[in-house]
């Protein structure tokens, strides 16, 4: 990793994978913790977008 996290009020936002020259979205911020370095600080939640394309592209096919 970075060491980059998501942090409080981040939910919603992107957790991004770079394919080659391509950046491609994996998941969505659920849950967010604070931003919070300490090993025992609840862990950030993503949803698996690729779980969710056939509803975007039922909602985007509209």
């Amino acid at each position: 990793t970075t060491g980059f996290s998501a942090c409080k009020g981040d939910s919603g936002g992107s957790a991004m994978q770079k394919h080659g020259s391509q950046w491609v979205i994996e998941g969505v911020a659920s849950y967010v913790s604070d931003c919070k370095t300490e090993k025992d600080s609840p862990p950030n939640v993503y949803v698996r977008v690729s779980a969710y394309l056939p509803w975007i592209k039922s909602i985007i096919n509209r």
